[in-house]
């Protein structure tokens, strides 16, 4: 989580309700406040876990790595660019990338925010395994209220079309891989990478292998099915 004061709420994203967006915020903010009195926070170590890779980025990436922690709140993720957005996510806290699919579905990119919401998740998942000793009212409160917004309502989506969806997750896969991670160092943590990393790899056998039981079980649901 960024040293920020009070983050400004998510007003432009339109696929959450406005409690959910007010409860997000709230937690951000949680999380905001924890890092800004503690200097030592298992969140703060997350970053310094990242330091010996990170003198080897090199002055530019530097320069993203600092935008990112300073420009990347919920408000500012609404209205940069896309190009922007998308250089300094490596370097940024995982929600950002949940904050970034939830303006490309509201935008009507959907199929690009299912790919984003799946880097995210990876990422996200990631961090937190590291991390086991988080206060549970901050980054793992977050996610699960990222999971039950933004997550529920581009899994539904994603879900409609179980092809494009196995794309996405290999998509996901191959970015997570060949990007590296500014926020979780994946050298440093090389087994909990993989496993994280086994966990989605499942879920896109899962999906492939289940596609026409996932159709009926979507159908008897009301769900869409696009393919």
């Amino acid at each position: 989580m960024r040293k920020s004061g009070n983050m400004p709420r998510m007003k432009k994203i339109t696929l959450f309700t406005a409690a959910a967006v007010c409860a997000i915020c709230l937690i951000v903010t949680s999380c905001d406040s924890e890092h800004s009195s503690n200097a030592r926070t298992d969140d703060q170590k997350g970053r310094e876990q990242t330091n010996a890779s990170q003198k080897q980025i090199g002055s530019s990436d530097s320069l993203n790595r600092d935008f990112a922690h300073a420009s990347l709140t919920p408000e500012n993720i609404q209205k940069l660019p896309h190009d922007k957005i998308e250089s300094a996510l490596p370097y940024a806290s995982p929600e950002n990338y949940y904050f970034y699919a939830a303006r490309l579905f509201s935008e009507g990119k959907k199929d690009d925010a299912v790919f984003w919401f799946y880097v995210g998740q990876l990422r996200y998942r990631f961090f937190l395994k590291t991390n086991p000793n988080l206060d549970p009212s901050g980054a793992p409160a977050l996610f699960s209220a990222l999971s039950a917004t933004v997550g529920q309502t581009i899994n539904e989506y994603a879900g409609g079309d179980i092809d494009k969806l196995v794309y996405a997750i290999d998509k996901a896969l191959k970015w997570d891989d060949d990007t590296m991670n500014g926020f979780t160092s994946k050298e440093k943590f090389a087994t909990i990478y993989e496993q994280n990393r086994a966990g989605l790899k499942n879920l896109r056998s899962l999906a492939a292998s289940d596609a026409e039981k996932i159709r009926e079980r979507r159908k008897q649901n009301g769900l869409e099915n696009r393919d």
